[in-house]
């Protein structure tokens, strides 16, 4: 319901008395528009959500996350979209159109925004503007020209990708960069457990939705855009900044560049991160199982006890390895990634993990809040600080949670996980 005003009463205030009416005329135009009958477009979604999700019926009006779709669901759908409707969304959408009336409208809004206007070819500079890979994705910021030093290759133009998981509240955000696949829906259960007081933006990668093959990418310069993007949505700190896997080390590197830009960090928290230029990651096989053995976390702990530590450790270490191992000669052997789906997931991961190989941490002089999974899953064993005592100057923080490497985030683990982040939020002022 369009209003020219808001009703005013006699004293020339606001007429509270007048807006359940309003109220009430809004959801008589909704119920309405639930009447038409379906899109073409909902159609089409609702074929895919049953396909996917494994569901007989489903309503326009039903939460995708509600019916149990979660981030590997999400990828799988919207490349199903880019296949069946030719259009590309970022992931990150979902949070925003987690319904399928919402999606498709979304989806609708895509084609017309890319379907250029009519224009007098006669005319003088009449030539039709091309579409923006990521014009009908979550952006809440405009986009802005990259600095010339920290732009990727001229054949990828990154998009602003800052999405508002929950955009509500009056505390100090939080900012959390994407894991190694470059999705962000795995933080959206973390996001609504911190409450509608604490507002939670994602970067997700702008990679994982755009055409071409995946850009190689460094630290630093993924570090340097995404804080360009923070600042867009929050100008002055102090900020909370956070990271899985991958993300933890872009979150550290933006805290770093903050810090020598005179900016003020809260809260730099890393989930299960390690630092990828730990001297543990050149040790042999035996001086890896040595350093798992002393590994101070079980220091009271007895030889059964260690023993089986360890047998688990290797047990899930090697499945972890496996399963990558191959799914990566998989992606080795086809060409580039062109839309979104797995194997641009698969590739992106694989351009991060050359990222992280490359990229020597600098000292940082600020204190770093460690989320340490309590299975250990990584043929390295770093250590009980994950290898970043040796740069960190501000002293580390290390909070367990529940899980492995890959599961931390899962269902079963995440009231763990939000706990702890609560933990550590406790301490820091709003």
């Amino acid at each position: 319901v369009m209003l020219e005003a808001l009703p005013i009463n006699p004293n020339g205030k606001v007429d509270a008395k007048a807006l359940p009416l309003l109220a009430n005329l809004k959801a008589a135009s909704e119920a309405e528009v639930e009447k038409l009958p379906p899109t073409a477009t909902e159609e089409a979604v609702t074929a895919l959500w049953k396909d996917i999700l494994g569901v007989k019926s489903v309503g326009l009006d039903d939460d995708f996350f509600a019916l149990g779709g979660h981030s590997l669901m999400g990828m799988k759908l919207f490349s199903r979209i880019q296949r069946t409707l030719g259009v590309t969304l970022p992931l990150g959408r979902l949070f925003r159109a987690p319904t399928i009336r919402q999606l498709a409208r979304a989806i609708d809004e895509e084609k017309e925004a890319a379907t250029p206007p009519e224009t007098d070819a006669s005319a003088p500079g009449s030539e039709p503007v091309e579409p923006s890979v990521h014009r009908g994705g979550i952006h809440l910021i405009e986009d802005d020209e990259i600095p010339k030093e920290t732009a990727p290759s001229e054949s990828f133009v990154a998009a602003p990708t800052t999405v508002a998981i929950q955009p509500k509240g009056d505390e100090l955000p939080i900012f959390a960069v994407h894991g190694g696949d470059g999705g962000i829906l795995f933080y959206g259960n973390l996001a609504s457990r911190l409450g509608e007081e604490r507002p939670f933006y994602a970067f997700e990668a702008p990679a994982l939705t755009a055409e071409g093959p995946v850009p190689e990418e460094s630290v630093e310069t993924t570090a340097a855009r995404y804080l360009s993007e923070m600042r867009k949505v929050r100008p002055e700190g102090p900020y909370i900044l956070c990271g899985y896997s991958f993300g933890g080390v872009v979150a550290f590197e933006m805290a770093c560049q903050l810090v020598r830009q005179g900016g003020e960090v809260a809260l730099l928290g890393l989930f299960d991160t390690e630092n990828p230029a730990a001297e543990a990651r050149r040790l042999s096989m035996t001086e890896r199982v040595a350093a798992n053995w002393n590994d101070r976390s079980r220091a009271n702990a007895g030889v059964i006890e260690k023993v089986g530590a360890l047998g688990k450790r290797v047990g899930s270490g090697l499945a972890y390895r496996l399963f990558f191992e191959a799914e990566y000669a998989v992606a080795k052997a086809l060409p580039p990634a062109k839309g979104s789906g797995w194997l641009k997931q698969v590739q992106l991961r694989q351009a991060h993990e050359r990222a992280m190989e490359a990229y020597l941490p600098p000292k940082y002089p600020g204190k770093l809040t460690l989320f340490r999974a309590i299975m250990g899953h990584d043929k390295f064993d770093v250590g009980y600080e994950y290898g970043w005592d040796s740069v960190v100057q501000g002293g580390i923080d290390v909070i367990d949670i529940p899980g492995n490497h890959v599961s931390v985030f899962h269902k079963e683990n995440i009231d763990g996980v939000s706990e702890a982040f609560r933990k550590a939020l406790s301490g820091v002022e709003s």
